[in-house]
């Protein structure tokens, strides 16, 4: 699995945290997204989680 950082620019998630900390409506967020069948979740306080996936077992 390539690094994230080579994936996803880290720019792009301060930008969004920038705009949701300058907005008034928002004081908090967080952004997740799958990456390589992992669950990777950002919060507005730099905490970064990555979770892997569990491949489903269901055959229905």
């Amino acid at each position: 699995m390539p690094p994230l950082n080579e994936t996803l620019a880290p720019d792009a998630l301060d930008m969004l945290f920038e705009f949701w900390s300058e907005s008034t409506a928002c004081r908090s967020g967080h952004v997740s997204f799958e990456y390589s069948n992992c669950l990777v979740s950002v919060d507005d306080h730099e905490s970064i989680t990555v979770e892997l996936r569990q491949e489903s077992t269901d055959t229905a």
